[in-house]
């Protein structure tokens, strides 16, 4: 089971900001590239987000969210 109880992202694909929501507080939001070299990495404590995704180049990222000690790992499309 590779999702989080209640996680949401939007939009998809991102120009510049996406935006996450969860039920439980999101722990940690990491970014990779298709590469697998870490582009962005932020600890959270709280239910919503804003990632400021403008710095990175047109392509697939994968990103990972940690919650309660589950994760899970999403594909973002970056316009």
């Amino acid at each position: 089971d590779n999702t989080i109880e209640g996680f949401t992202y939007y939009p998809n694909p991102v120009a510049s900001q996406i935006n996450l929501s969860a039920k439980s507080a999101i722990d940690e939001v990491t970014i990779y590239n298709l590469l697998g070299q870490k582009v962005f990495a932020e600890k959270s404590n709280s239910t919503r987000k804003v990632i400021d995704m403008s710095f990175l180049q047109t392509g697939l990222y994968v990103m990972h969210i940690t919650s309660e000690g589950k994760s899970a790992s999403y594909k973002i499309v970056k316009k």
